[in-house]
């Protein structure tokens, strides 16, 4: 609980006029019904944008709002300005945008070429976009969408998230289709030694 804390406490520190300004980014990773990559969409709260890590943060105008109650978890909810359609259409096409991981990053504008000052990973529980807004509410994965068991085993499909501990990916390939040997694999990024499926099972 105290980590999503410190997200609402550097979000709120960013509406002080400082000569440092941390910047929000996220990262929308796009999936479809059987949790199949997409794509990502990313975008920086920012007047130009961004390049951090290798991938390029489009500006855009949202915000991200945490409230805390007494004796309940934090609520916390991406609120957009989708001018260009861009994720009211992802929406359209892959379930409303309900399982969409979505990543929040803080970044010290003065030191891009650190690591981020905060970052922290949710899904999408609901979703709602009405002209050009656009609403997620986002949380921690509900244990009671699970599928059981959880250890499932997959030949040809990674179970590790990307660039994440056991990826271990650094490179400048902003993006990944989680498979072995795909166009957009392991193999294609020069990692297939961190490869997260069990290729020795036979498929059946």
């Amino acid at each position: 609980m105290a980590r999503h804390l410190t997200v609402a406490t550097i979000i709120e520190a960013n509406q002080v006029a400082s000569a440092v300004a941390f910047v929000e980014l996220v990262d929308v990773e796009v999936v479809d019904a059987n949790g199949t990559f997409v794509e990502y969409l990313r975008f920086c709260k920012n007047t130009e944008n961004l390049t951090f890590n290798g991938n390029l943060y489009l500006a855009a105008n949202f915000d991200i709002k945490v409230v805390q109650e007494t004796s309940e978890e934090p609520r916390i909810t991406f609120n957009a300005k989708d001018v260009t359609g861009i994720i009211r259409q992802s929406m359209e096409n892959y379930g409303g945008g309900i399982g969409f991981n979505v990543t929040l990053t803080i970044v010290n504008s003065a030191k891009l070429t650190d690591p981020p000052e905060l970052q922290e990973n949710f899904e999408v529980l609901a979703a709602s976009a009405s002209g050009f807004d656009v609403s997620f509410q986002l949380g921690t994965e509900n244990p009671l969408s699970l599928a059981f068991p959880v250890g499932k085993q997959y030949r040809d499909r990674c179970r590790h998230k990307y660039k994440g501990a056991r990826c271990k990916y650094v490179g400048a390939l902003g993006s990944c289709d989680y498979s072995y040997a795909g166009a957009n694999g392991c193999i294609a990024h020069s990692n297939e030694q961190n490869f997260g499926g069990f290729r020795g099972l036979k498929n059946l």
